[in-house]
């Protein structure tokens, strides 16, 4: 994880990290509360990744 931040959208909050060495390049990935707040830069996410239709990748943290 490069990076962990979080975002507004009206009264809703998400929280969001960056990711690197994925097949597609960095991404962000949103996870619950909870989660956000054990993680730290710099920690090491397990991400599932699949290519998905389209040409969408979508991911599952572990």
């Amino acid at each position: 994880m490069t990076d962990k931040y979080t975002t507004r959208s009206g009264s809703s909050r998400h929280y969001e990290v960056r990711v690197s060495g994925l097949p597609s390049g960095p991404a962000e990935i949103t996870l619950d509360n909870d989660r956000w707040n054990r993680t730290s830069r710099g920690d090491s996410i397990a991400v599932e990744y699949h290519p998905g239709a389209l040409g969408y990748p979508w991911m599952i943290t572990r």
